[in-house]
């Protein structure tokens, strides 16, 4: 076991012995899989990690380096030396040296992944994690979200009942099921996650599942602990208290009585904000202040795997037009650095967070002050406030081939000789 780890709590433990096959949880949203722990004790059964995800449409959050293949080309694209500088340290007679840090992308990046994408995670250096994604590629992250040192855990609900939470310190890997949107005949989820509709202050509407600060994500968690508490399965509606600052809000309840919320009961929310999962867009995150009311429903359908059509382990394709009027066509890298369709585009519109996978976007059009964002749904954006949709942009490469081995050629359009991008559904592969 790791120096210093300890289990924080096991309510029922599992046998061990090797990793099952991936047959159960299979119908589910919610995740399933099995965490090894360092001594070899398996755990089976539904997965929460943190305070952060509970199904498939969920994100992993966090930082990561920008992959050095995409560094190396957006260098060549602009007849610069393909690697950072060495840095050389002689110190008693040793000389060490190392790559510089490239100014222009620094260590490490905000980054998302969709677990419906994820087939491991390992812990990785600096308490970080390994993500093996389910076509092969092992990305690190770093300081991802759910193990913030107060929540370094990771539940497991086994089917036959009960739960039991590890410390993050103490595993080993974790195994997440291969089949995440077949039919499955699996035993039914002990946990519902939490599901619905915000209304923001502008009146746009956003569905998904609903992450409530960091305190709610099933419909077991509690909205308000006093007098008795308040489990969100009891709740139908949530209405923010304008009037008052919102500073409190009314729950109206399955039973159609209605309970007035404090400060005190909102406490986890105004600090962390509602994070709603769509699994037809990525994730949005929506400030308190920002938020009218909230109807606490089911989906219209379950959806596991990634959307329709997507292959995310294929890279971007479309073509690129400049302001100028010209015309590229191949594979698009977006600011150096989002290559593929699991990956996700950041900004915010009207105070509400987004960030949005690539595999859903039709179109992306430049504007003075951002971009507009159009999906292949037909519902778009105007975003800004983030690298990815202004001025801080490093640019579009897109890259044609030059040979049957695999070669680019590697074209960077600056952000503002940019006008729009036209993304071809599936990338290169149907």
């Amino acid at each position: 076991m790791h120096p210093g780890a300890a289990l924080v709590g096991v309510l029922l433990l599992a046998g061990a012995g090797a990793l099952p096959p991936a047959v159960a949880g299979q119908g589910s949203p919610r995740l399933y899989g099995t965490v090894e722990a360092r001594d070899g004790t398996l755990h089976r059964g539904y997965l929460r990690w943190g305070g952060e995800a509970a199904v498939w449409a969920d994100a992993l959050t966090g930082t990561r380096p920008v992959p050095r293949e995409r560094v190396v080309a957006w260098r060549q694209a602009q007849d610069r030396d393909t690697l950072p500088p060495l840095r050389v340290l002689e110190v008693e007679g040793y000389r060490i040296s190392w790559p510089e840090e490239d100014e222009d992308f620094g260590a490490r990046r905000a980054a998302e992944v969709r677990f419906a994408h994820i087939a491991e995670l390992r812990p990785g250096e600096d308490g970080g994690v390994e993500v093996a994604l389910r076509w092969g590629e092992v990305v690190p992250f770093r300081a991802p979200a759910g193990l913030a040192r107060s929540e370094r855990v990771v539940e497991v609900e086994p089917p036959a009942g009960g739960r039991i939470v590890l410390a993050w310190a103490d595993v080993a890997r974790i195994v997440l099921d291969g089949e995440v949107d077949g039919e499955g005949t699996g035993p039914a989820a002990p946990d519902v996650r939490l599901h619905g509709s915000v209304q923001d202050v502008e009146g746009r509407t956003f569905t998904g599942y609903l992450g409530w600060g960091r305190a709610g994500l099933t419909t077991s968690d509690t909205l308000a602990a006093g007098r008795g508490g308040l489990p969100f399965a009891s709740v139908s509606a949530v209405e923010r208290r304008e009037e008052v600052g919102g500073e409190a809000a009314e729950a109206r309840l399955v039973g159609g009585d209605v309970r007035a919320l404090t400060g005190r009961d909102l406490r986890d929310v105004r600090r962390r904000g509602l994070r709603v999962s769509d699994p037809t867009l990525g994730w949005v995150g929506i400030p308190w202040s920002r938020v009218r009311r909230i109807r606490f429903h089911p989906p219209a359908a379950a959806p596991a795997g990634p959307p329709p059509g997507v292959v995310p382990s294929g890279p971007l394709v479309g073509e690129v037009y400049t302001r100028a009027g010209d015309v590229y066509e191949g594979e698009v890298v977006w600011d150096a650095d989002e290559a593929r369709a699991w990956e996700v585009l950041d900004g915010s519109a009207g105070g509400v967070e987004m960030a949005i996978e690539f595999g859903g976007i039709a179109s992306i059009r430049r504007r003075e002050d951002g971009a507009t964002v159009t999906l292949w749904d037909g519902r778009g954006w105007d975003l800004s406030g983030s690298n990815d949709v202004g001025p801080e942009n490093r640019g579009v490469l897109v890259g044609t081939p030059t040979d049957a081995e695999g070669g680019r050629h590697w074209t960077l359009v600056p952000w503002e000789a940019l006008a729009e991008v036209h993304f071809r559904a599936g990338g290169t592969e149907r």
